[in-house]
């Protein structure tokens, strides 16, 4: 099963698990000077990676947020799911608070979401040393990927098609 998981905006990062392989590829999102997606490598390795399914994180502007930076997370989203329906993948989002529940199960709860996170990444991960440190956006797409692998995934039943 091969699952693709995206943690949208504009520092956002799509990570693939192969469960046949163990592997975990991932990609940040790249934009231009006006805001505007870089789609291609994007769009490239779904096509060359081909995953099962597409989960994204289903997110919104937070409290706090000036108009321009809600706007232009929007935007950055839109973007990258334009790019992902564009695949004709199936897909489907998933809250944060979903992968969350799961994810940072027996994690101490005084911790920040982004430490429970980064605990519940170096635990699936003790290889990985714990001063190397990978950004924020590809440990929460990681863990969504992993999270519907482990509790969510259901068969995917495609139509065969010419």
């Amino acid at each position: 099963m091969k699952i693709m998981a995206v943690d949208p905006g504009k520092t956002g990062s799509a990570v693939m698990l192969d469960s046949d392989y163990q592997e975990a590829i991932y990609h940040n999102f790249k934009f231009d000077k006006n805001n505007v997606f870089c789609h291609k490598p994007f769009y490239s390795m779904i096509m060359q990676l081909d995953p099962d399914i597409i989960i994204m994180e289903k997110v919104h502007g937070r409290g706090g947020m000036g108009a321009n930076s809600v706007f232009t997370f929007g935007f950055a989203t839109g973007q990258i799911l334009t790019a992902i329906k564009f695949t004709e993948i199936p897909f489907k989002h998933i809250t944060p608070q979903s992968w969350q529940k799961v994810a940072h199960e027996g994690i101490g709860s005084k911790l920040t979401a982004k430490e429970r996170s980064m605990a519940a990444f170096h635990n699936l991960n003790p290889h990985r040393p714990i001063g190397d440190r990978p950004k924020h956006d590809i440990v929460d797409a990681f863990l969504i990927a992993h999270t519907h692998l482990t509790t969510f995934h259901r068969w995917i039943f495609k139509e065969y098609q010419l």
